[in-house]
């Protein structure tokens, strides 16, 4: 069966209840075996998606979510089971970590079904520790040390766009520095996108920790629950960045508005200015008769100091008026 499922086949194994693991043939399953077994396939193989829905077992509902396209966090328990959706960052090359991850699962006493589309580290650091031979001892423990390794791998994302926030307030209010609006929007943006996970993903790992069921230890619901409370603070750790973004926004279009008001001042001023020395200037080139000076010797140098005379009474009321 393992050769039939191909690269659909990620990795299986079969828990002895006791930290052991051996590598599982599926069609190896000996009635009253201990442990559990953990499959993790592929969805984005076709042959993956045959398994599922003629050979693993599962509800219908458990085949459509574990195939999914696209899937939110989520704890489901059912007669049979449970389905539990979960979504890491993703850390895969050329990949932004907002385009979180998920990891589906279908969980019974015996067997414990994951799939996912885009690799996701947690599980590769699940598996390194079975093959150190650190294997979880039940389905829950399996879940619990995948949520919790989800939680501190999304840690480091989140302080990352905590400590850019701190640098472009700093920018802002210390400096005095004028930043462009596109430096504050992307932050905001990618922590709305993971924001919108990690919401559902407290509340499903906080159901996880009130459940009650024989393949969830004590300790267990204690993960669950520590899992839960670092989504919790991330969760507001985001919120704080979406006021804080709020707040960078609004000075920046204060200051934009600040720049365009000097600027529209300096052109009125101008304005204000030459436009009573372009009319006399004006007047005074009328190829008419009677222009004054227009004979006098010394005519330009009266017309041009009586034109600079002008300019400095103006300057001197506009800066009586405080306009300047």
């Amino acid at each position: 069966m393992n050769d039939s499922l191909g690269d659909a086949l990620i990795c299986a194994w079969r828990m002895d209840g006791a930290g052991g693991a051996v590598k599982l043939a599926l069609d190896d399953h000996p009635a009253n075996a201990p442990g559990f077994d953990w499959i993790h396939l592929d969805a984005n193989d076709p042959r993956a998606c045959d398994w599922l829905a003629k050979r693993s077992g599962a509800p219908d509902f458990a085949v459509t979510a574990l195939t999914a396209e696209e899937t939110r966090p989520r704890f489901e328990p059912a007669e049979q089971g449970a389905l539990v959706n979960l979504r890491g960052v993703n850390h895969n090359p050329g990949a932004e970590p907002e385009d979180m991850v998920s990891v589906r699962m279908w969980v019974t006493p015996t067997r414990v079904i994951t799939s996912r589309r885009f690799k996701l580290m947690a599980v590769r650091d699940l598996r390194d520790d079975i093959e150190k031979g650190d294997a979880p001892v039940t389905p829950g423990d399996l879940i619990a040390r995948l949520a919790l390794r989800l939680s501190l791998r999304i840690e480091p994302v989140i302080a990352e766009m905590v400590d850019i926030f701190d640098e472009l307030e700093d920018d802002v209010f210390d400096d005095g520095k004028s930043i462009e609006r596109i430096a504050v929007t992307e932050p905001r943006s990618e922590a709305a996108q993971i924001r919108r996970y990690i919401a559902p993903q407290r509340e499903a790992l906080r159901a996880l920790a009130a459940t009650e069921a024989g393949w969830i230890r004590e300790e267990d619901h204690r993960i669950f629950h520590e899992a839960a409370e670092a989504m919790a603070r991330l969760t507001e750790d985001l919120d704080s960045l979406r006021e804080r973004a709020m707040v960078l926004h609004d000075l920046l279009v204060s200051q934009q508005a600040d720049r365009m008001n000097r600027h529209t001042m300096v052109l009125s001023l101008a304005a204000g200015i030459f436009l009573p020395v372009t009319l006399i200037a004006g007047m005074l080139g009328m190829n008419v008769a009677g222009v004054p000076l227009s004979d006098h010797p010394n005519g330009f140098w009266i017309v041009s100091g009586l034109l600079t005379l002008i300019c400095v009474i103006e300057l001197a009321f506009f800066k009586w008026a405080k306009w300047i």
